[in-house]
């Protein structure tokens, strides 16, 4: 594998192998075209996802969605707060109840 280093300049390609990649970059609303078409996940007026704000699931059943995807543009605190207590509602659904934290 190669190890990312700092100097690495614009333009370049790097080839990465994994099993998830997590890409943090600006946001400008959820992609409508696609998954969320797809699932028929029901969106709000400014056209992000509906969330149930107890469980983090969607109006599809065992789908969950928070941060930016269901609030909006907003700080990385939220996104973070907000995926761990989805991460509960997850959890939840799977195991039946959670211990997991669940900040928001």
């Amino acid at each position: 594998m190669n190890k990312w280093n700092k100097w690495n300049k614009w333009g370049q390609i790097r080839l990465f192998l994994r099993d998830l990649a997590l890409l943090a970059m600006g946001f400008l609303g959820p992609e409508k075209p696609g998954m969320l078409e797809q699932l028929g996940v029901e969106l709000d007026g400014r056209g992000n996802v509906i969330a149930d704000p107890k469980t983090w699931m969607t109006s599809v059943k065992g789908v969950f969605t928070a941060g930016d995807m269901q609030r909006g543009q907003s700080l990385i605190v939220w996104a973070i707060a907000e995926g761990r207590s989805a991460a509960a509602g997850v959890d939840a659904y799977l195991m039946g109840s959670s211990d997991l934290p669940s900040p928001v």
